[in-house]
């Protein structure tokens, strides 16, 4: 069995956290692959988006001359 080993930190405890969470959080923005996927996401909804204005706006014109035509 290994035995557990100890050290000693003689830092106080408040800055030896702060140091962790920093790297920790460092590391995980050069490693996280989920920015670029949110940003493809983003493009895919903003085209989405466009799509649905553009249609709403092409059949908002064409219904209103085709009534314009019958009426």
């Amino acid at each position: 069995m290994m035995e557990a080993t100890q050290q000693r930190i003689n830092v106080p405890l408040e800055e030896w956290v702060t140091v962790i969470i920093e790297r920790t959080v460092q590391n995980h923005v050069a490693t996280c692959p989920v920015p670029g996927k949110l940003q493809k996401l983003e493009m895919k909804f903003s085209t989405f988006i466009g799509y649905v204005i553009g249609s709403g706006t092409c059949g908002g014109v064409i219904g209103s001359l085709f009534s314009k035509f019958v009426m």
